[in-house]
């Protein structure tokens, strides 16, 4: 390698790695060949690896902003800046590399050694990707022991009816393939390392970069791993939203503070307020932006209340507390709320808003309660979302609680069929 740092270029060998501790990162090391005296070290500086790619420079961070060459060699190490190369060269397809994403039934595939279920076919107007899980033993124990990350999956990206492209138009298809696999995750995972393919399968052009990713442990959410097609169902809806301008930012912006309201780390009540955030910001997008049902004055005037009822009954989803949640359920009664957007508005209002009867309303509140006001949240939430992406098939409801595994799945309340009578039929399937 040559390591540069401002008009200096110091030679010496190293490596670069993809490192999970202390936190993921694509570290780099080198042992320069020391020079007398003391050397300053840019912030910012560059590598050059001369057995890949020479002439080319990738930015790096030194953790150490001096050396002192009192040895013979010196260490010098840090981070590797988000990097690109060639990616205006012209590509048969791109692998991509991802993070912590969970493990699903999906179709099989077959190798050498073994065959199994685990691949998704993900297709939009322009790409098609290939998510196939990767086989290693014991992957799973070991991240949900240590809640550690791993490489969970390899992502082939072709065009959907053939031909080359380029790897730079593939940079928002990455970002939203992100977006997508943490909202089925139900935590932040990402795409990592990317590589631009040629006919001959030899790769030509890089993308390094190392998303924000949180350790890997199962997470309760609307995604179940024993459907058939569950990923691949929700794909084109999600994609055709993430692409509409109107769309993008507001997904983006949502997909963030759900994933945040159902972290570990965070308070129920910090849970809610978040929700009705993103509550907020699908009903503007929505009903004023997309829609232009409202104006924006008029949306503006509507209380918290009325425009989650707006927003989950264009969504089709039952605006009643499910019997389900039966702590929530008397509180309602007790509050004389009409229904259960007026019982999330009012704990939501009494968080943000501590006056002497909020207060009283917290305590009327038990902990219990407020858990459920959370769990409606995000259940809400999650609804709202798969009806936007036109998701047809069965999720995995938070309303139930325990049993057998699978005995939570439900079909989404949109795709329920109605009685001659005009009323939803109720049945262990259902969602009512």
């Amino acid at each position: 390698m040559n390591f540069r740092s401002g008009e200096k270029i110091l030679h010496g060998e190293g490596r670069v790695e993809v490192s999970w501790l202390p936190s993921p990162a694509i570290r780099f090391h080198v042992t320069l060949v020391s020079r007398s005296g003391h050397d300053l070290l840019d912030d910012d500086a560059a590598i050059e690896m001369l057995d890949l790619w020479p002439g080319v420079f990738v930015d790096v961070h030194p953790e150490s902003t001096a050396i002192i060459s009192m040895e013979d060699r010196i260490p010098v190490s840090g981070c590797v800046s988000d990097w690109n190369h060639g990616v205006e060269t012209p590509i048969a397809s791109a692998i991509a590399h991802v993070i912590n994403f969970r493990f699903f039934k999906g179709d099989v595939i077959k190798n050498d050694l073994a065959a199994y279920c685990g691949r998704a076919e993900l297709l939009s107007s322009n790409w098609r990707v290939d998510l196939d899980e990767v086989q290693a033993k014991d992957l799973k124990k070991q991240l949900k022991e240590t809640r550690g990350h791993a490489i969970t999956h390899v992502a082939r990206i072709t065009r959907t009816h053939g031909g080359d492209f380029k790897l730079s138009e593939v940079s928002d298809l990455l970002d939203s393939l992100s977006k997508y696999f943490s909202f089925a995750q139900g935590q932040r995972c990402g795409v990592s390392l990317v590589a631009g393919l040629d006919n001959k399968n030899s790769p030509v052009s890089h993308i390094w970069q190392m998303p924000c990713v949180d350790g890997y442990r199962d997470v309760r959410n609307w995604f179940s791993d024993l459907v058939d097609n569950n990923l691949a169902d929700c794909f084109p809806g999600f994609i055709r939203r993430f692409d509409d301008e109107v769309w993008q930012q507001s997904i983006s912006d949502v997909i963030f503070w759900y994933l945040t309201a159902t972290s570990s780390a965070i308070s129920i009540e910090n849970g809610i307020v978040l929700a009705h955030i993103a509550f907020e910001t699908l009903g503007w997008t929505l009903l004023v932006e997309d829609l232009k049902t409202l104006s924006p004055s008029g949306y503006e005037k509507l209380n918290a209340s009325d425009k989650l009822r707006l927003l989950l009954s264009h969504s089709t989803v039952p605006l009643h507390v499910p019997d389900e949640l039966a702590s929530l359920k008397t509180f309602v009664k007790a509050e004389n709320c009409q229904d259960a957007t007026d019982t999330l508005a009012l704990l939501r209002n009494a968080y943000v808003h501590p006056s002497p009867n909020s207060r009283k309303r917290l305590k009327r509140a038990n902990a219990n309660t407020q858990y459920q006001a959370w769990v409606l949240s995000m259940y809400y939430l999650e609804l709202i979302l798969l009806h936007l992406f036109e998701f047809d098939g069965k999720f995995s409801s938070r309303l139930v609680d325990g049993g057998w595994k699978g005995g939570e799945l439900r079909c989404v309340p949109w795709a329920i069929p109605l009685r001659p009578n005009g009323n939803t039929p109720t049945t262990p399937d259902t969602e009512s």
